[in-house]
C-alpha cells in the first residue's frame, strides 16, 4: 500500500504471493529480495507511505512499512472490488446471487439493464456506460456509502452507451452488485460482506469507512496489507474455491494471457 504524496491519496499499490515453486521459491532470502525491489520501486516513485505483505503457501513470510506500521490499515480503493466479488461467491448458496442471476430478478425497476447478469457486472462486460463516478465529487460526500444512489443512476441511464459482452471498466457495475447484495440479504452491504467474507478469515483491520468509505462496494474498504494478502490467498489462491478452478468462473480476457 502506498501514499502518492502529491495527490495525498492512499492506494494499495502492490502485494505479492510467493508460492512454492521448486528452487527459487524456497530460497530463504527470496522474500528479502522482493522487499528490497519493492523498496527501490517506492523510492524511485517518490512515494512517502507504503506497506507490503508477502504470502508463501498461505503463510505470511514478510511485511514491511514505510512511514507507517506494516499492519496499518490503508484504503484499498479499487481493490475493494475483490471483496465484493468474493462476497457474491460466498452468498451464492444462501441467496439467489448466482453468476447468471439478472439484475431485474433482484432489483425492481432496473430499467435499461434488467437483463444484465452478475457475471457481466463482476467482469465489467455489462455494457453499462459511461462511468458517471469518474470525476464526480458527490460519490465521496458524507460518511455513508453511496451504493444505492450510484446504482440507481446507472440503472436509469437511457440509453446505455456500452456493448454487452465487451469489457469496459466501470465502477457502476460494482455499485449495482453492492445494491444486489443489500437487496438479496436485507442487510447493509458492509455487514453482509463482513460476515460472509472477512469475519471467517479473522480479518481484523477491514472496515468500510474513512475518506473513501462512501465509494462502498467499488472502492470503500480499508485494510492492512497482511490482512488483504490473507484474504486474497484464501479467496483466489491455489487451494481456494475460485483459485482451484478459475476457468469455472466468469472472466474478461484483457490480452496477453491476463484476465479480469
Amino acid at each position: 500500500m502506498c501514499d502518492t504524496g502529491m495527490m495525498r491519496i492512499l492506494y494499495l499499490c502492490w502485494f505479492v504471493f510467493a508460492t512454492a515453486v521448486p528452487g527459487t521459491a524456497q530460497s530463504p532470502d527470496r522474500a528479502e529480495r522482493i522487499v528490497q525491489a519493492w523498496s527501490d520501486w517506492i523510492e524511485a516513485g517518490g512515494t512517502t507511505t507504503a506497506t507490503i505483505a508477502i504470502i508463501r503457501n498461505g503463510e505470511l513470510v514478510a511485511a514491511e512499512g514505510i512511514s507507517v506500521s506494516s499492519d496499518a490499515a490503508l484504503p484499498l480503493v479499487s481493490l475493494s472490488k475483490a471483496i465484493t466479488a468474493a462476497c457474491v461467491a460466498e452468498l451464492s448458496e444462501a441467496t439467489d446471487l448466482l453468476v447468471d442471476t439478472t439484475i431485474g430478478s433482484i432489483i425492481d425497476g432496473a430499467s435499461t439493464v434488467s437483463d444484465r447478469t452478475i457475471a457481466q457486472l463482476l467482469t465489467h462486460k455489462s455494457g453499462i456506460w459511461p462511468d458517471a463516478t469518474q470525476g464526480d465529487p458527490s460519490v465521496r460526500d458524507g460518511s455513508s456509502p453511496q451504493i444505492g444512489a450510484v446504482a440507481r443512476r446507472a440503472m436509469d441511464r437511457d440509453p446505455q452507451q456500452g456493448q454487452p459482452g465487451t469489457y469496459a471498466y466501470n465502477n457502476e457495475n460494482y455499485a449495482i452488485a453492492g445494491e444486489m447484495i443489500e437487496t438479496a440479504t436485507g442487510q447493509p452491504y458492509a455487514d453482509a460482506c463482513m460476515q460472509a467474507v472477512l469475519e471467517p478469515l479473522d480479518v481484523r483491520t477491514g472496515v468500510l469507512g474513512g475518506e473513501w468509505g462512501p465509494q462502498g462496494s467499488w472502492g470503500g474498504w480499508s485494510m492492512s496489507a497482511p490482512d488483504y494478502a490473507r484474504f486474497a490467498w484464501a479467496t483466489f489462491g491455489p487451494d481456494a474455491g475460485i483459485g482451484q478452478a478459475p476457468e469455472d468462473w466468469p472472466a474478461a480476457a484483457l490480452g496477453n494471457g491476463a484476465h479480469y
